[in-house]
């Protein structure tokens, strides 16, 4: 009689690999593996934020839980940066989060740099946890 199956390594590698294949299953690559940029979550990016842009002005914004017809809420407080008042809602997105107006149109994209600080797509805006004042 030959060696039982769990002594050949290779067999039963192959037959998993087998078995895998014939069910359909494979390895889809995460589109944060692609871009390398941390996978955004709302629970991550839940709580208070000021937003910094290039000239000096910033706003303060509270990423909410409750969902509108905007996606999920926020609340805008001191904000000097053209434009952002127009903000009404927030949506996760692949490696970041969007802001957007109420229109659903977006107001600005930011990707996840860590996990306290999100930078604009262009490069003019940085997000970073704020302490509750």
């Amino acid at each position: 009689m030959g060696a039982p199956i769990y002594s050949r390594p290779l067999l039963v590698l192959g037959l998993f690999a087998g078995l895998a294949t014939a069910s359909g299953c494979r390895a889809e690559p995460h589109q944060s593996m692609t871009t390398n940029r941390p996978v955004t979550s709302p629970e991550s990016a839940y709580g208070y934020w000021r937003i910094d842009a290039i000239g000096g002005s910033r706003c303060h914004i509270a990423l909410l839980r409750e969902a509108t017809s905007n996606g999920l809420a926020v609340n805008i407080e001191n904000c000097e940066v053209s434009g952002f008042q127009a903000i009404k809602g927030w949506q996760e997105d692949e490696g970041g989060i969007i802001l957007v107006a109420k229109d659903g149109a977006r107001v600005i994209e930011l990707h996840r740099v860590d996990a306290d600080r999100y930078a604009s797509t262009d490069g003019q805006y940085s997000m970073t946890r704020a302490p509750m004042t």
